[in-house]
């Protein structure tokens, strides 16, 4: 699925939604914060180790009612997976009996474009704490490895080249900074449903999941 197949419809989707909600309320946002980020489901992820990323991005969010809006946001995310372990480094990858194994540090690092659709519930009306959950669409942009630093030579946009799907669940909070304006701090877990890689290993399936943090700057219009 290219990332116009995507974003065309989303964009469809985004206009008439503001074309028949003109009456109701619409914020728009910018967005940043950190992500942690783990995979799972194969045997890939042995010996891997959870890592940090970040994010940063744009939001728009128009009220339904006092409880209820639609959200969705356009992020760029940086997601790392790290693994440890001994093995051989081979200067420009050539085979060589005399060197030593030596401790490696291999990090993988995945660009995303990443956009969620969510529901958005409010507990106590327009500016208090929410709940929200849907889906998210991820594209990825690219895809490096590296070992002690070096960068592989190895194309990693082929082997993990695939859009991946996710479930989102979200908590958090709106601070009134004036009449339009808002900070939002919320909590937010994108579990991936899809695999991320574009081949599966052994008839297994990898799968992404990040556990956001955000803070959101927003404006009512």
């Amino acid at each position: 699925m290219t990332l116009n197949k995507i974003l065309v419809p989303f964009f469809l989707l985004l206009s008439t939604i503001v074309l028949s909600q003109k009456k109701h309320p619409i914020k728009l946002g910018v967005n940043a914060g950190t992500n942690y980020n783990s995979i799972r489901g194969s045997n890939l992820t042995k010996d891997t180790k959870d890592s940090f990323g970040y994010c940063i991005g744009g939001s728009f969010e128009i009220q339904i009612n006092s409880n209820l809006s639609f959200l969705t946001n356009i992020n760029y995310e940086r997601k790392s997976i790290v693994k440890n372990y001994r093995g051989f480094i081979y200067p420009n990858y050539v085979f060589d009996p005399t060197i030593p194994p030596t401790d490696v540090k291999e990090v993988t690092k995945f660009d995303y474009l990443s956009i969620p659709l969510l529901a958005k519930l409010y507990f106590d009306g327009y500016h208090e704490s929410f709940i929200n959950a849907g889906v998210s669409i991820n594209v990825p942009i690219e895809v490096r490895n590296y070992f002690n630093d070096m960068q592989n030579n190895l194309d990693f946009n082929q082997l993990y080249g695939e859009n991946y799907f996710g479930l989102q669940l979200g908590i958090g909070h709106d601070f009134e900074l004036s009449e339009k304006t808002l900070l939002t701090l919320e909590l937010r877990d994108n579990c991936g449903i899809s695999e991320i890689e574009s081949k599966s290993f052994y008839g297994e399936s990898t799968k992404m999941n990040s556990i956001n943090l955000i803070a959101t700057w927003t404006i009512s219009l």
